[in-house]
């Protein structure tokens, strides 16, 4: 499950790398809306596996949506990075947060969370060169 929270999307890039960090991602989606299967702007709906559960035009700008994936797991072996861009290229100041939940097949040791310094986002640089 992924869950995003924050005030207006700015329609960034969804990006996930699946086992190592690489150009171009192994998932490129077009937008935030595009990922969380809205269109047209984030609509005030919540469906079993996708949609928003608080709407922002409800609560003067915060909003929760999520998308569970059911029936379109992202299999990975030993890492994953997922990401949404704060508008295109990271140009906004978005408050926004996430949650994700993964499964394994078998019980597994207790894995403790990467440096922040390697949880921060991917960013362009003044020539438009991707940056870590």
């Amino acid at each position: 499950m992924t869950n995003i929270t924050g005030s207006w999307w700015g329609e960034g890039d969804d990006m996930i790398w699946v086992d190592g960090y690489k150009w171009p991602p192994d998932l490129h989606v077009t937008g935030s809306e595009d990922y969380l299967n809205q269109a047209w702007e984030m609509q005030d709906n919540a469906y079993s596996r996708n949609g928003s559960s608080i709407f922002e035009h409800n609560t003067k700008g915060y909003q929760t949506s999520y998308v569970h994936h059911l029936e379109n797991p992202i299999h990975f072996s030993n890492e994953i990075k997922v990401t949404i861009e704060h508008g295109h290229g990271n140009h906004l100041c978005n408050e926004m947060s996430s949650v994700a939940y993964w499964y394994c097949q078998a019980p597994t040791r207790l894995v403790e969370p990467s440096p922040v310094v390697e949880r921060l986002p991917v960013l362009k640089d003044e020539q438009s060169n991707w940056v870590r």
